[in-house]
């Protein structure tokens, strides 16, 4: 998740295979929030698309906290399906591939974009994030 200095909300994410590579991955326009709640949007379109691509075992960035009754709602819904969910955290500098992606989703002026392959855009950070660079 992400906020802009005009307080333009936007989430992103990208699935990787087990080797890193790239499967999918969403930038999506939120609104006027803030970034913890856009994160929790983060996590719900990415249940969405990893849903929709068939996906039945997966890790996906966890979650603290029990603001944003709604978006946690539709998460434990998402949850309940016949699947294999594990949440773990990554910091922004050593995600910058879905760092991008949500600014980018600040930036939207339609809901969602899904990106089947990896654009020219974020190639790099895609690289950086395989080969384990961390930014300060």
């Amino acid at each position: 998740g992400a906020c802009s200095d005009e307080k333009r909300a936007g989430c992103g994410g990208v699935t990787r295979g087990s080797q890193g590579e790239w499967l999918g991955s969403f930038a999506k326009k939120v609104g006027d929030c803030d970034a913890f709640t856009a994160e929790f949007w983060g996590v719900l379109e990415g249940l969405c698309m990893e849903s929709k691509l068939d996906f039945s075992n997966m890790w996906n960035g966890r979650v603290q906290g029990l603001s944003n009754y709604s978006s946690v709602r539709k998460i434990h819904n998402m949850l309940n399906m016949e699947w294999i969910v594990e949440f773990m955290h990554e910091y922004r500098k050593a995600n910058k591939c879905a760092d991008v992606l949500a600014r980018i989703g600040c930036s939207l002026e339609y809901n969602v974009i899904f990106y089947g392959a990896c654009t020219e855009e974020i190639r790099e950070f895609m690289l950086a994030d395989e080969l384990g660079f961390v930014t300060h």
